[in-house]
């Protein structure tokens, strides 16, 4: 079985174990780490929020797409939400950019051409998020006076066209950066760090608990270790079956 299909299924697996198990096997691999990046993970995991997660709708520059993961993972943001091709995404992040982000940020693709959008925001509301659409062409909300307490997804649109009619029209409210230039709006990774390094000193600074939950922290813990240590899979597989973990 190949490395990437050999990944995949281990990973399908972990999700399926008990909340003990996955507790049994962490301690085990924990054993394959020294305490310094036990400890890093943890305090990464201490500034996590799941509270706020950015949308990228069709963006079209590899530098864009890789800047806004390596943002979002440096404000603590864990979930990232792509709307495009699979595969196309796949070829403009790259390692150069994103710097091994993507690795640790959790990314959710929807990869239909025409109804991936509306399946995101059905799935984010689901999630109990708004759905919030960066725009300067909107009245609504800056970045001043936009209200931290709700659980928010922040739509980014492509360069050249901005946010899709379909987020738009399903938006339940809408944000812009002060722009006190002559020009109308900003690259879309500087808006999105504009956005985040503003909403997240002030999330933090407030009374909401934004902290991921004692379940999510678990669980990225366990991702986490696994992409820690070299051949993982097969010392987590080999566990699990001495275990007899029939999963």
């Amino acid at each position: 079985m190949s490395g990437p299909k050999r990944r995949k299924d281990i990973y399908h697996r972990l999700v399926h174990l008990s909340k003990s198990q996955k507790q049994e096997l962490t301690a085990y691999m924990n054993t394959f780490m020294r305490e310094e990046r036990i400890d890093k993970l943890h305090s990464v995991l201490d500034n996590r929020t799941s509270h706020f997660c950015v949308a990228m709708e069709d963006l079209f520059y590899e530098r864009n797409s890789g800047a806004i993961i390596r943002t979002a993972d440096g404000y603590g943001i864990q979930n990232i939400h792509v709307i495009e091709p699979k595969d196309s995404f796949k070829s403009k992040v790259t390692n150069i950019i994103s710097k091994g982000a993507e690795k640790w940020v959790t990314k959710t693709q929807h990869d239909d051409i025409r109804n991936g959008a509306k399946m995101c925001i059905d799935e984010l509301r689901k999630q109990g998020y708004q759905i919030v659409a960066t725009t300067p062409h909107k009245d609504g909300h800056t970045i001043h006076d936009f209200d931290i307490t709700k659980k928010s997804a922040f739509f980014l649109g492509a360069e050249k066209t901005g946010i899709s009619d379909i987020v738009m029209e399903e938006a339940d409210d809408y944000i812009a950066m002060p722009i006190y230039g002559f020009t109308e709006s900003y690259n879309v990774s500087v808006a999105n760090g504009i956005l985040l390094h503003e909403l997240v000193n002030r999330l933090r600074n407030s009374d909401v608990n934004w902290r991921l939950s004692e379940e999510e922290r678990e669980d990225l813990f366990l991702d986490w270790t696994m992409k820690s240590i070299n051949s993982s899979n097969m010392i987590a597989d080999k566990f699990m079956a001495e275990k007899g973990w029939d999963i």
